[in-house]
């Protein structure tokens, strides 16, 4: 089981939600990046998504900071979602991230996807 957190407040979230929790992953959704933020150095998460407008609100040195010291020693994994084709996403927000997860994936793609993760020794 993975510990998921999604900062979205766009409503095409809701069905990788159900398809990670079906899987039984724990997802936690947060519709602020700034809530987002103070959650994720409180409690370990093996992977992140953030919706393509909520990254924009991230400076470079933010996204670094997270994925670098929130989980010591891992380098923990931040995808943006995006609604768009990805080479719409600036080249210098791309590579910051982890990399890019499309809203309007097909049924099998959070699966194969997410099985690719493996904790990170979260502790629970």
């Amino acid at each position: 089981m993975l510990k998921v957190l999604i900062a979205s407040n766009n409503i095409q979230v809701e069905p990788i939600i159900n398809e990670l929790e079906a899987l039984g992953h724990e997802v936690t959704l947060i519709h602020s990046i700034e809530f987002a933020k103070e959650e994720i150095f409180q409690k370990n998460y093996d992977i992140i998504f953030i919706d393509y407008k909520e990254s924009q609100k991230l400076s470079e040195k933010e996204v670094f900071e997270i994925r670098y010291f929130s989980h010591v020693p891992y380098e923990l994994p931040i995808y943006i979602l995006t609604e768009n084709e990805k080479s719409k996403i600036d080249i210098g927000k791309r590579l910051i991230y982890s990399g890019v997860f499309p809203y309007n994936h097909s049924l099998n793609m959070i699966n194969e996807f997410i099985t690719s993760i493996h904790p990170l020794n979260t502790k629970y």
